[in-house]
């Protein structure tokens, strides 16, 4: 049986504010693939919140990481501690910067603001800087440079869309009909938005990105943040993206 797992955790951003994410596992007959593991100290919540669910992680075959951010990557090495044999999949860009190959972009960014803020705020970005150097590398046993096809899980496809971060991907599931964005798009309260500005690094790229997702049958969205969104997915792509 073939199923898709939405989970909807809670979660404390950067800024402070409460709220949740929404990892997503899809269950095969062979493979079971989560799509980005939430941040450090996560596993065992993720693991009661996916048996609640009647899914057990030792059946997880596959963690697609949709791109570097700790919110995404932060509960991977617990996940490939607690389960070595699970193999990761990110694109061929991101992979340099999640085997700490070149320096984290949110490392950059934070270093190269620095100077513009006050001395209260330079101590939380100086702790921010000094979490994300203490990241440990994630090994990525496959990668993607295009959209590419995978006879699993009723079908998937691991579509490229940069924008939000150079190397950032999205799946989309042929069974279930979804496209599941990781930060390529946004939810909030049912109603699907672009991602978030504050966070993306090129606005017009992502854009013209999320407009490829259009190409799909899709009856549904899931959103790393704001969860599921249905109805008309189409049209409101098309609002979002000027197609």
């Amino acid at each position: 049986m073939e199923r898709m797992i939405v989970l909807n955790m809670p979660f404390t951003s950067s800024t402070g504010e409460n709220t949740f994410i929404c990892p997503v596992i899809l269950e095969g007959e062979a493979e079971s693939i989560l799509i980005d593991a939430g941040v450090e100290g996560f596993l065992d919540f993720l693991k009661e919140e996916a048996g609640r669910l009647s899914f057990d992680l030792q059946n997880l075959t596959t963690v697609i990481v949709t791109h570097q951010d700790f919110d995404h990557t932060g509960g991977l090495p617990e996940i490939l501690a607690r389960y070595p044999k699970i193999r990761v999949l990110a694109s061929r860009i991101e992979k340099e910067y999640l085997e700490k190959r070149k320096k984290f972009l949110r490392l950059e960014q934070s270093e190269r603001n620095l100077p513009l803020l006050s001395p209260a705020e330079r101590v939380e970005a100086v702790a921010y800087q000094e979490m994300l150097k203490a990241r440990p590398p994630i090994p990525v046993d496959l990668t993607v440079s295009e959209d590419t096809d995978f006879d699993c899980c009723g079908g998937i496809t691991v579509i490229v869309t940069p924008g939000h971060m150079p190397g950032h991907i999205s799946v989309y599931s042929k069974k279930f009909k979804a496209v599941i964005t990781g930060d390529a798009l946004t939810a909030d309260r049912g109603v699907l938005q672009s991602a978030n500005p504050a966070f993306t690094l090129d606005m017009a790229l992502s854009k013209k990105s999320a407009a490829k997702f259009l190409r799909y049958d899709v009856e549904q969205i899931i959103c790393y943040h704001g969860g599921i969104v249905t109805g008309d997915v189409k049209k409101r792509l098309r609002e979002l993206t000027g197609q």
